[in-house]
């Protein structure tokens, strides 16, 4: 499969490196010469400098026909001008867009026009996921699938956890399993002899209703969030705190910018918002931000958002939710126990996977530096394996079935179901075994 990607930044990067391990033939544009250098160094794509939008440029690859492009600069004028401007010299199966601007997006005449199979919208998508972690569990990262009747929630396991030094066998639960373990820096899809190991990040597949009961027996502090405060007030914050004034969650916002904060003041008039930087601490004492249940940092400086968090943890708020995009912060935010740490390039990674494997994805690469996904599909009444016994499937070794939802019921699956036509079902698997696992079902 080709793919083109308009834009070596963060999201363009990572969408390259994910291709490349689903052994896609990858070719990348961006005007910034220290990007293009850094990424032609790092994975073995064709990388280019040069102006997406110039014609000449994208007339003149040596390959027109386009299995999927993506336009990621953060730019909305330039993606669609890239589109516009591919469509007229190249042959292009999918079309993946980043946009901001909803006005843009929710043209529905102009998306038509430029033949976009997807949309992403970064800041909405970190707003979703972290209102999922404040619905499920905050104390943990998770990913809810099945229209959020499950979730998979990810924490670390601490030497007071009551599964720490088990087997999986030894674990009889009818409520939640353990598919994947993260142990001395590798993923391991866990099997019955795999042991639970302090230290280790285990991941907890479970229905949305139990999960917290089961956190509870894990985790110090589940309790139901009643306060929010929140470091910038851009596009996220602006989605969070919608979310929290409909559900009579009392929040607190910060941002720099005044027109920012009279927008936001004029939208939410329960909401207290201030005017201020994340970084004037005494501000954020005297305004009582780390008094809160629950503390979230969602601005692009992953620095500020992980020492604000560390803070706001030495201080004692409960709970925080940290904005990290790069893969070192991320790291360092998940070493320090800051709780749930979200990647923004998730979204992009979901949107193109979905396109290459052309199966439905709940999301893929659980962490950073995974090579793990996970595969949500429905099962249909041709499935080779209808009727089947889930321990006479055929996976690959390395694959497993973590989840089913049949009818509005979740499944923890023993090995001893039976899959029947409608049943939806959670695999997880590497990368390099994904599309074989989703052709068997």
């Amino acid at each position: 499969m080709r793919i083109l990607i308009i834009g070596a930044g963060r999201v363009g990067s990572h969408v390259a490196d994910l291709a490349v391990k689903l052994n896609c033939d990858v070719t990348i544009i961006d005007k910034d010469k220290v990007k293009v250098k850094k990424i032609g160094s790092l994975l073995d794509i064709d990388s280019i400098l040069g102006d997406g939008t110039s014609s000449e440029i994208l007339s003149n690859l040596p390959e027109k026909a386009i299995d999927i492009m993506l336009v990621a600069t953060r730019d909305d004028i330039t993606n669609i001008t890239a589109i516009a401007v591919a469509n007229t010299v190249l042959d292009i199966k999918k079309r993946v867009i980043r946009l901001k601007n909803r006005q843009f997006y929710q043209n529905e005449k102009l998306m038509k026009m430029l033949h976009i199979d997807r949309i992403i919208d970064i800041d909405l998508h970190v707003a979703k996921l972290i209102i999922d972690l404040m619905i499920i569990a905050p104390s943990a990262n998770v990913i809810a699938c099945f229209n959020r009747k499950g979730v998979i929630a990810s924490i670390r396991v601490k030497n007071n956890n009551p599964y720490a030094m088990k087997k999986l066998k030894e674990i009889n639960s009818v409520d939640f399993t353990i598919p994947l373990l993260y142990h001395l820096g590798n993923y391991e899809i866990a099997n019955s002899e795999s042991q639970i190991i302090p230290g280790d990040t285990a991941f907890i597949a479970s229905s949305a209703d139990k999960i917290d009961s089961i956190l509870n027996d894990m985790l110090e502090d589940t309790g139901k969030i009643k306060t929010v405060s929140i470091v910038g007030g851009g596009r996220r914050g602006s989605y969070i705190a919608k979310y929290c004034v409909d559900n009579d969650i009392s929040v607190k916002i910060i941002d720099r910018n005044p027109e920012v904060c009279d927008e936001l003041s004029s939208q939410f008039p329960s909401a207290i918002v201030m005017l201020g930087s994340g970084s004037d601490i005494q501000l954020m004492k005297t305004e009582d931000l780390f008094l809160s249940d629950l503390f979230i940092t969602t601005t692009d400086d992953d620095e500020m958002n992980i020492l604000l968090s560390v803070l706001a943890k030495r201080i004692g708020v409960r709970k925080c939710i940290t904005v990290a995009a790069t893969e070192e912060y991320a790291y360092i935010a998940s070493q320090l126990g800051l709780g749930s740490v979200v990647d923004p390039k998730f979204s992009s990674s979901t949107a193109i996977l979905n396109l290459i494997m052309d199966k439905k994805a709940a999301s893929i690469s659980l962490l950073k530096g995974s090579k793990i996904g996970i595969i949500e599909k429905t099962v249909k009444s041709e499935s080779p394996v209808i009727n089947q016994l889930i321990e006479d499937i055929k996976f690959p070794s390395t694959s497993r079935i973590a989840l089913i939802l049949r009818r509005n019921d979740i499944i923890v699956p023993t090995g001893k179901e039976i899959l029947i036509d409608g049943d939806q079902i959670i695999i997880f698997a590497p990368f390099n075994d994904m599309t074989k696992a989703a052709k068997l079902i």
